[in-house]
Formats: structure tokens, C-alpha cells, sequence
């Protein structure tokens, strides 16, 4: 594995090179929408995801033809490429019921995701990878099923304690300026996106009063 900062460059570098490419096909591809073929653009998406199965389960795939293993990742991403697309509609309520047992598998009661195949020494404390985002991730693949993480999202507990969220976010106050090397653009991202979830989907009065102190202390940062 890349160290610090190194692995921080790369992927930088890498974010750069696809938003290029994606920028350079925008600006060259001739796409008349009045004309565009959605209907062999959809089957050419189902396809690939039929190529990144690695059973006959349906619910396991691998991120890329370069991979060798299933990621929960993966098939989060597949889950919701299902969604876009319109066929999660058509799922039967025992399919709808096998994707969210699958995804529960993976769930600890502190309400992270544990994907043994990816984990490593980063895994729990990243925010732009990792089991925050992950978990992230995994709630819209959630709502596409139309329920609910077995366990609530526990670990976002300590920041029910506005005393300890005011103190983490002092101690992180210069990284309101500059490039948020350390990644606590995408940590304020994770935890305000899940207690938004708790308080929306679970009602949980905490969450909803740790949404509010942190928009009234980033207001006073503006």
C-alpha cells in the first residue's frame, strides 16, 4: 500500500485524470438527448453488471473484469446501478429481501460495514474510502430497497455529545482553510449524511439536534 501523502497524490491524481476524461467526452461527443437510444444504453449497463457477477446469487459482484473477488462495495454500487436504471422496480419483495439480508451480513451492531476482502489498516478511520463512507454509500442502496440497515448507526453516538462534536471541530479548525489533506471534508460529509439518515429514517431526536449545531457552527464559519 501507498503511505501518506503518497497514496493522497496518487488518488488526487487519479480523481483529475477521470474528471478530464469524462470532461473530454462531454465536450466531444455528439449526444442529440432527442435521439439518444436509452434502450441500448440500459442493456449495455445491464450486460456489464451481468459480467461482474461472480455466482448465481445475483447479489455478489466484483468492481472491475481486473478483479478476482466480490466487494460489498461492488455490489452496493451494482444495487444502485439497478435502481437508476428502473429494475429494482420490477424485483419481487423475496429478491428485495435477499439484497437487504445480504447487505445485512456485512453489519456490525455499531452499524459500520465489514467487508473482510478490502479491509485493511486504514479501513475504519478513512472517510474518502473506508467503512464511514461505505456506510455512506450503503443506505441509498438501502432505500432503493425500500428498508432499513438492520442495526442503527451506533458509532455516531459521541457525536450526540455536543460538547465532544464542538471540541473535535475546534480541534480540526484549520482545516477549514486550504486542501483538507487530512480528509475532514469527507468526515463532516460522512457524519452529517448519517445523522441526517437517523434522524429521517429512524426519528432520532439526537441526531436531528447534532444536524443543528453543526449547520449553526459551519453558518458562523461562512
Amino acid at each position: 500500500l501507498l503511505k501518506y501523502p503518497a497514496r493522497v497524490v496518487k488518488n488526487q491524481y487519479k480523481s483529475w485524470r477521470t474528471a478530464r476524461y469524462v470532461s473530454d467526452r462531454v465536450k466531444h461527443e455528439d449526444i442529440d438527448p432527442a435521439t439518444f437510444d436509452f434502450i441500448a444504453f440500459k442493456l449495455n449497463v445491464l450486460s456489464f453488471l451481468n459480467s461482474m457477477k461472480t455466482d448465481d446469487s445475483g447479489l455478489r459482484y466484483r468492481y472491475s473484469a481486473n478483479c478476482s473477488k466480490p466487494t460489498l462495495y461492488s455490489s452496493v454500487y451494482a444495487c444502485m446501478t439497478y435502481s437508476l436504471l428502473g429494475e429494482t422496480e420490477k424485483w419481487s419483495t423475496e429478491t428485495k429481501a435477499s439484497w437487504a439480508e445480504f447487505f445485512d451480513s456485512f453489519q456490525r451492531k455499531d452499524g459500520l460495514f465489514y467487508d473482510p476482502v478490502v479491509e485493511n489498516e486504514i479501513y475504519f478511520d478513512s472517510d474518502w474510502w473506508g467503512a464511514p463512507h461505505l456506510a455512506l454509500h450503503i443506505i441509498n442502496a438501502y432505500t432503493c430497497l425500500g428498508v432499513q440497515p438492520k442495526h442503527p448507526f451506533t458509532f455516531l453516538k459521541k457525536y450526540y455529545n455536543l460538547d465532544f462534536f464542538y471540541n473535535e471541530l475546534r480541534a480540526n479548525e484549520d482545516m477549514f482553510e486550504g486542501g483538507m489533506e487530512n480528509d475532514f471534508d469527507n468526515k463532516l460529509m460522512n457524519i452529517y449524511s448519517l445523522l441526517q439518515y437517523e434522524r429521517d429514517a429512524r426519528q432520532n431526536s439526537q441526531a436531528g439536534a447534532s444536524i443543528r449545531f453543526l449547520q449553526e457552527y459551519l453558518l458562523d464559519k461562512l
